[in-house]
């Protein structure tokens, strides 16, 4: 056998190690936080000994950037995706407000780890993590923006504003899930949240118009959920 080829066969292992490391942590960090969780659990999950998983990961913080930085491009990728199978200024927005909102209940734990540890950390500004946040908070800005160009938003608002309003109030409608006190019908949130948002920033129209692009609206979130599903 070759040296290359052995060689491409250790980096192969290597390859397949780190990510059985990876996919252990997330649900290592899922289930039991950050602070309860420990590297001998995160080996245990993988089904190795502890000081395997330093010669791929020198501390359980970094390996946690490493697993949130994944889910957080993951995110985008779908954001990006979904917003490629909707039209329309208020549908795009309120597709964003909807996928934000799945994050609280299909990735709760990674929602908690974002909220009560990196966030926290006094260097989260310098991180990859806050990166990939700008990266993923952008989508929604661009919408605001868009709107406002083509007439549907009012001109005099607060882009940045607005945005940070739609994901502030999301994390304070989600927190009974965070908290594990109860579920959440993200479709009935997205439509409150969005109606009672829309009204403020919205430019004046006609009632017709606006009902027309609501039943628009409904007819291509049909749509989307039914191609989801299938």
């Amino acid at each position: 056998m070759s040296s290359r080829r052995t060689a491409k066969q250790g980096s192969n292992r290597q390859v397949l190690r780190e990510r059985e490391i990876i996919n252990a942590a997330r649900l290592v960090f899922e289930s039991t936080g950050f602070d309860s969780a420990s590297m001998a659990d995160i080996a245990a999950r993988a089904g190795i000994v502890e000081g395997t998983v330093y010669l791929y990961f020198d501390s359980k913080k970094e390996l946690m950037h490493r697993v949130v930085a994944e889910w957080y491009e993951g995110l985008i990728a779908s954001v990006s995706n979904g917003l490629a199978r909707v039209s329309g200024v208020r549908g795009r927005i309120r597709f964003c407000i909807l996928r934000h909102l799945r994050v609280y209940v299909e990735d709760t734990g990674l929602a908690n780890l974002m909220i009560r540890e990196l966030r926290r950390d006094k260097k989260f500004y310098e991180t990859e993590i806050y990166s990939l946040n700008k990266r993923y908070a952008a989508f929604m800005t661009a919408e605001i923006l868009e709107g406002i160009k083509q007439g549907e938003l009012n001109s005099d608002i607060a882009p940045d504003v607005v945005r940070d309003l739609i994901f502030g109030g999301i994390e304070h409608y989600a927190y009974r899930i965070l908290s594990g006190r109860g579920g959440l019908d993200i479709d009935l949130a997205a439509d409150r949240i969005l109606g009672t948002l829309w009204a403020g920033i919205a430019a004046p129209k006609n009632t017709s118009q606006i009902a027309l692009e609501d039943r628009i609206a409904r007819l291509e979130r049909m749509t989307l959920a039914n191609s989801e599903k299938s």
